[in-house]
């Protein structure tokens, strides 16, 4: 498997020098992070078990904070920005929110012996009060990082609550015994699941009548010509797929 950091995409140059910058077109590398652009996003592997699932802690971080010729990081925590990494904080309150719905499905409930269930639900419900007051929701800052309300309905927080909030997650993200963490640990399989869900459905997806329409000959065909090149066609070039398509379309097996 490649390295973390090749897999993260990440310089490996450290970031820690670099001007913090809001994304511009200059060619500086930006702070905002985009979707795609977080560490989630970056360390899903679609085909396999993802490297974040083994890797130590240090590491991670490394390959974070470094990112890479566009980002300045993968992970608004890694900025010197007391704002942007308000920002991380307030996306970990929402995702663990949202994941208070998932454990809740009946579904889970029916494959997961009650004792493990539960002990990850009641630390979850032990933190939501927390999550509640830490999830900003959608807002704009401004060039002085002050924020403004948006239309989302986002609302500002009592400075003494968001401060008791704050250490309670962080005491959280420190406590070393989580059957929390390692519930989700186990049940994300390095992204396992995810990836095997995405692949088989867009696949479905082609070959059913509202979709792709792929017919189960040409689903046959291109087995056949990805895998099954006959001899003297093996070449990579535009000639041995040629020759293969002629091959294929003649009728050869």
């Amino acid at each position: 498997m490649k390295q973390f950091l090749q897999l993260l995409g990440a310089s490996t140059a450290s970031a820690a020098g670099g001007k913090d910058k809001d994304r511009n077109d200059s060619g500086e590398r930006h702070t905002k992070l985009r979707r795609y652009e977080q560490v989630a996003c970056q360390t899903l592997n679609p085909f396999g078990p993802s490297a974040i699932a083994t890797c130590p802690l240090g590491k991670l971080w490394a390959a974070a904070a470094a990112g890479n010729k566009k980002a300045m990081f993968f992970s608004e925590f890694a900025s010197k920005d007391p704002v942007r990494r308000g920002i991380a904080i307030s996306r970990l309150a929402e995702t663990l929110e949202e994941l208070k719905t998932c454990l809740a499905d009946a579904s889970l409930k029916a494959i997961v012996k009650e004792e493990i269930w539960k002990k990850a639900h009641d630390e979850l419900e032990a933190l939501s009060p927390s999550l509640a007051i830490l999830n900003g929701g959608k807002r704009e800052g401004d060039s002085v990082g002050l924020w403004n309300l948006s239309s989302s309905g986002g609302q500002s927080k009592d400075e003494a609550d968001v401060k008791e909030a704050a250490k309670v997650m962080y005491n959280w993200l420190n406590n070393g015994a989580s059957p929390l963490r390692g519930f989700l640990a186990i049940l994300s399989a390095g992204g396992m699941f995810f990836s095997a869900f995405a692949l088989e459905k867009t696949a479905r997806s082609a070959t059913c009548a509202s979709g792709g329409n792929i017919t189960k000959d040409e689903f046959v065909t291109a087995a056949v010509a990805r895998l099954a090149v006959p001899r003297g066609c093996e070449s990579s070039g535009d000639g041995g797929k040629a020759a293969a398509i002629s091959h294929l379309l003649k009728g050869g097996a």
